[in-house]
């Protein structure tokens, strides 16, 4: 199999992320650019059920949100560091999961996304989850590593 030269590699940080990295060097060469991204959903969503304001902010949600960023970039260089090459590259990004990682694969001309699947059955599969979208709105290859 020829290397894929753009992956796009969506770590949730939660999990066996370490796993996932791996894989993606596994499918690239020394010419490979590897760009992995963490997401976090915008706090606003989740405290204001999804924006709509139907809850009554209690707290300071930007000074939150910039946190709980700082905190994902951290994890995130921990993450990448062990495997530091030409070409990896790490970034946080705030919105919501699947469509942020579609948009930002279609943006940057990845031939493939990497990410974490848990293998959920039953009713959970019916709910959804990151990798089921992203399988679903992708327009390049997917790779979904079993967690």
């Amino acid at each position: 199999m020829q290397a894929y030269r753009k992956i796009l590699v969506a770590i949730d940080l939660e999990h066996e992320s370490e796993s996932v990295l791996k894989k993606a060097i596994a499918v690239s060469d020394e010419q490979s650019v590897i760009e992995v991204l963490s997401i976090v959903t915008p706090l606003s969503d989740a405290l204001y059920a999804n924006g709509l304001g139907l809850v009554t902010p209690m707290i300071e949600v930007d000074e939150l949100q910039q946190e709980a960023i700082k905190s994902a970039n951290r994890r995130l260089q921990d993450l990448v560091a062990p495997f530091q090459r030409e070409g990896l590259r790490a970034e946080v990004l705030v919105g919501d999961t699947v469509s942020t990682i579609v948009a930002q694969a279609k943006e940057r001309d990845a031939e493939i996304i990497i990410l974490g699947s848990h293998g959920k059955k039953g009713l959970q599969l019916l709910l959804g989850s990151t990798a089921s979208g992203v399988l679903h709105h992708a327009a390049c290859d997917t790779l979904s590593v079993r967690l």
